[in-house]
């Protein structure tokens, strides 16, 4: 191999390994994002597990009452 084949090809992993740092720095700036976005969706599926068993006990309130109005 001739030294201008010799420095082209250090120059292409010199070039490569840059262009991998510059990959998983991307990565790990998206990771807080992605770890918020994944936050957000559990907190909204327990606020609808909450909504949803407060609704459950709303109507079986409600049939009680009914229940307990009749019997009068």
């Amino acid at each position: 191999m001739s030294a201008e084949g010799y420095l082209k090809s250090e120059e292409a992993k010199a070039a490569e390994a840059a262009l991998r740092a510059m990959v998983e720095m991307e990565k790990q700036k998206s990771k807080p994002a992605i770890e918020a976005a994944k936050m957000a969706k559990r907190l909204a599926e327990l606020e609808t597990q909450k909504k949803r068993k407060a609704k459950l006990i709303a109507e079986h309130e409600e049939a009680e009452r009914k229940k307990l109005m009749i019997r009068k």
